[in-house]
């Protein structure tokens, strides 16, 4: 009998609920690696003694395991190509990895330039200036996307919006609306397609 594929959205909310099952209630989450002292690093001697010590790349090595199993999962009840995703994400964590250590450069910090960005410029670069595999581009980065957002709502606690009142919700709503609404106009202006430029302005 023939496995009925989930749909992707549906496929997100289930991955999203067992990695908050796992970081709440089992506490099995990996802590994110370090790319560097709070303030930033400065110099290839700062980025060496914190990101190559033995901590730090367990921390690194777990959280690829962990994500990688996730993201497989995910594309096994979605009926994504397992081969291709089995293939494209140690990419894709190694680019995040550079995006971070670039994020994590002093002035960068400093200006307030996020790995976001960073990772946005580097999918650029090679989305324009190389041609990708064909298993690269079978990779979608909207179920990242969307995970994010659901890994992003349980952070959010219903009494912490109580607790800022009527005004507070009202201003809350108000920027974020205005926000929401400049970087999709923003992303369109790019020739982005609506799904993928509402989920970037989210």
């Amino acid at each position: 009998m023939k496995m009925k594929k989930l749909p992707e959205d549906w496929t997100v909310v289930l991955i999203g609920f067992l990695m908050i099952l796992l970081a709440t209630a089992l506490g099995l989450l990996p802590e994110l690696p370090k790319f560097g002292p709070k303030e930033g690093w400065r110099s290839a001697e700062m980025v060496f003694s914190q990101m190559f010590g033995t901590v730090n790349l367990i921390n690194i090595l777990l959280s690829f395991v962990v994500f990688y199993v996730f993201t497989l999962l995910g594309a096994f009840i979605s009926g994504r190509n397992l081969r291709y995703t089995l293939a494209s994400f140690p990419v894709i964590f190694l680019l995040t990895l550079l995006a971070q250590l670039m994020a994590s450069y002093t002035h960068f910090k400093n200006l307030g330039l996020e790995t976001v960005l960073f990772s946005l410029l580097i999918g650029l670069a090679l989305g324009n200036f190389t041609k990708l595999p064909a298993f690269l581009k079978e990779m979608q980065s909207e179920f990242f996307i969307k995970i994010g957002l659901v890994m992003l709502g349980a952070t959010i606690l219903f009494g912490d919006i109580m607790k800022a009142g009527a005004f507070g919700i009202f201003q809350a709503v108000v920027v974020v609306f205005s926000v929401w609404y400049f970087a999709y106009w923003v992303a369109r202006k790019f020739k982005v397609d609506d799904e993928m430029a509402a989920m970037l302005a989210s």
